[in-house]
Order: structure tokens, then sequence, then C-alpha cells
């Protein structure tokens, strides 16, 4: 485990990008984005995510191993600490406070995305 800082506007990793870590935000806030793919919409970046203190991020990716999902930027100063994937397992293995923390932000993210996909669309917000 180790503290980064991200500066406004820095990405802490890109849509596509390999996995070696996840990030627990210590201060600060980030977007998730996705890039939207379609008919209609080509290539804009749509934020389905903002985190904040305490919220883990990255996480997918390292524990299944594919490339990253979508993109997390810093919208503030941000500081995180950075786990690998033998550290994020042994904490969601041998520390149920931790443990529950992740499933709270997995459930948050759902309910965000279920709320999205509920909306008539140019409604979204």
């Amino acid at each position: 485990m180790q503290k980064v800082q991200f500066a406004v506007g820095e990405a802490l990793f890109n849509e596509g990008d390999p996995s070696d870590r996840c990030f627990k935000i210590v201060s600060g806030n980030v977007e998730i984005r996705l890039v939207v793919r379609g008919m209609m919409v080509r290539g804009r970046a749509e934020t389905i995510a903002s985190c904040g203190p305490g919220e883990i991020v990255g996480e997918m990716s390292v524990i299944d191993g594919a490339p990253r999902s979508a993109s997390a930027v810093a919208t503030e100063p941000t500081e995180c600490l950075t786990f690998t994937e033998a550290e994020i397992l042994d904490i969601l293995q041998n520390d149920p406070q931790e443990a529950m923390a992740y499933v709270r932000t997995l459930i948050k993210r759902i309910r965000q995305g279920n709320k999205k996909m509920a909306l008539p669309a140019g409604r979204q917000g």
C-alpha cells in the first residue's frame, strides 16, 4: 500500500489499460467515466459514478484481470491509497468492515446505473 496524489483532471487510470492496482480515496473526488459508443453518440465520455472518501475504484480489473472497463479522473485534488491484487484480496478476506465498505460501494454504483437506465433518453442526470 502506498499514498498517491492526483491533480484536478488527472487520470488514475484509463479505459482499456491493464490493471495492477486499485485505489481507495482518502480525500477528494473521482469520476468514473465510460466512452459511449453507438449510432447516435460516438466517443463521448459519460460519467457513470462519482466517488469520494472511503470508496474504492479500479478494483474490478485488479480482481478479474481484465482491462479497465472505464476511466477514473480526479475532479478535485485527490489523495488515494493504492492496493495490489494480493493486498485488496487480503483486506476483503480478513477485514469485515472494509469488505462491507466495498460491498456498499458496489451497491451504490449499481443503483446509480439502474437510475440512469430508468430515465427517458435526454433526461440523464
